[in-house]
Parts: structure tokens; sequence; C-alpha cells
């Protein structure tokens, strides 16, 4: 059987996401969730390594949502760490920089 909609395709996925963020942002008006904001600081580096971190884990271990889940947040997060304290400039690397004059555009 072979399944194609594209509608579909493109509501189900947005739907799942808006519930997701909707959950969570009640969850965070009623109580803080301070090992999402440790987790929020290393993002960027969540978002750009974990898709490269599951091809690599596919080859080494069992590939499934757990493997796929644990390495692709623990190996950037620990990078992201790493990166400031071992590269010079490893804070512009990993998205970090805070520039110290404000640029006015005219």
């Amino acid at each position: 059987m072979r399944y194609d909609h594209f509608l579909l395709d493109l509501i189900i996925p947005i739907a799942m996401t808006a519930l997701i963020v909707g959950i969570f942002q009640q969850m965070t008006a009623i109580k803080r969730l301070p090992w999402f904001e440790k987790i929020e600081k290393h993002s960027i580096s969540i978002m750009y390594l974990h898709i490269f971190i599951g091809f690599v884990v596919k080859d080494m271990l069992p590939y499934n949502i757990l493997t796929y889940t644990l390495a692709g947040l623990f190996v950037p997060i620990v990078l992201s760490i790493l990166i400031p304290k071992t590269i010079p400039l490893g804070e512009i690397l990993i998205g970090r920089f805070n520039p110290r004059k404000h640029m006015h555009l005219s």
C-alpha cells in the first residue's frame, strides 16, 4: 500500500509541533523548567549537529529513537561546552557572539 497525500503530510507535522509547543508554553506558565533553560543554551549546536551525529550513530550503535535522541542531544551539548574552552574564538562558532558595540543602521 502506497501513501501519498500532500495536504496531510503538511498539516499533521505542523499540528503536532503546535501541540507540543502549546503544551510546553502552558507548563512553563505554571512552573519554570530550569533543565530546559540549560538545554536551550545549546540549541544552536543541537540544531546543526543532531543530523550528522545521527548518521554517525547509525553506523556505530543499534539505531533506534532512544540512541538517536540521546546522541543527538548529549554530543552537541558536550561539544558546545568544550568548543569555547579549546578553540580560540570558539564562542563565535557556536553562536554566542555578543558584539560590544551596537551597530546603528541609518
